[in-house]
C-alpha cells in the first residue's frame, strides 16, 4: 500500500500527526429582502453667515479678470522664488548665526501667510454686515 499523498508531518504532544485540512467553501446565504421604498430626502440649501434678504453664497459678484491675474501671480510668486534653489544655496549672509540657506526659506513661510492672505481678500466679495443695512 502507498503512502498517504502528504508527507507525514512530525509529532505533537504525543499525538496523532497533524495533518492539513481542507478548506470548505462558502455557504450560500439566503437572499436578503429589499426595504421599503421611501421618498428621498432633499437637502435645503442652508447659507452661512447670510443676513435677512441678503443673497445666497457664491451669488456675489465674482472678481474680475484682474483680481484674479493678480492673484495668481501673487500665489506663483512664493513658489517660483523657492524653486529655483540656485538663488538661495549658499550660506551667507547669515542671521543669527543662522546660514542664508535656512533663514531665507524661513522668510518666505511667513511671506506666503501674508500673500496668501492678500489673495484671499482680493478674490473674496467683502461681507455685509448688520451695520451696513442701516
Amino acid at each position: 500500500m502507498a503512502g498517504p499523498p502528504y508527507p507525514s508531518l512530525p509529532l505533537h504532544s504525543g499525538a496523532e500527526p497533524i495533518r492539513p485540512t481542507r478548506i470548505q467553501p462558502p455557504q450560500t446565504r439566503p437572499p436578503q429582502t429589499q426595504p421599503p421604498q421611501t421618498q428621498p430626502i432633499r437637502p435645503v440649501p442652508l447659507s452661512r453667515n447670510a443676513l435677512p434678504g441678503e443673497p445666497e453664497a457664491g451669488s456675489g459678484p465674482r472678481p474680475g479678470q484682474g483680481a484674479r491675474l493678480l492673484a495668481t501671480i501673487l500665489l506663483g510668486t512664493p513658489f517660483l522664488l523657492l524653486l529655483w534653489v540656485g538663488g538661495y544655496a549658499r550660506t551667507g549672509p547669515s542671521l543669527f548665526g543662522i546660514p542664508f540657506f535656512y533663514w531665507y526659506q524661513l522668510l518666505w513661510v511667513f511671506i506666503s501667510a501674508c500673500v496668501t492672505g492678500c489673495a484671499y481678500r482680493l478674490l473674496t466679495p467683502r461681507r455685509r454686515t448688520p451695520r451696513d443695512l442701516w
